[in-house]
C-alpha cells in the first residue's frame, strides 16, 4: 500500500492519501500486536524446552537423512516456466 502512495500520490487526491496512510498505521499496529502475542507464547513454552549442549532439544530424536529418493527428472514432462 505504501509504495503504491509513493508512486501515484500525485495522481491522488489528497483525503485518498490520508486514508491509505491510516489503513497503514493499522496495519502496522495489528502486525505488531501479532508479534508481541507470539512472543509471549513462546516465551511461554520456554521453560519447557531441555536444549542440550549442541543446542539440540533433549526430547527429540537426531535427524536422520530422508530415505525417500525424488523421482528421476525424464524427458517429455511438463515445461517449467
Amino acid at each position: 500500500m505504501l509504495a503504491d502512495v509513493q508512486q501515484n500520490y500525485g495522481d491522488m487526491h489528497p483525503d485518498d492519501v490520508i486514508g491509505i496512510l491510516d489503513n497503514c498505521t493499522l496495519k502496522a499496529a495489528e502486525l505488531t500486536q501479532q508479534i508481541v502475542a507470539r512472543r509471549e507464547n513462546v516465551l511461554g513454552l520456554a521453560p519447557y524446552w531441555k536444549i542440550t549442549q549442541s543446542g539440540a532439544d533433549a526430547g527429540m530424536p537426531p535427524a536422520k537423512p530422508p530415505t525417500v529418493q525424488p523421482p528421476p527428472v525424464i524427458h517429455g514432462g511438463p515445461d517449467i516456466s
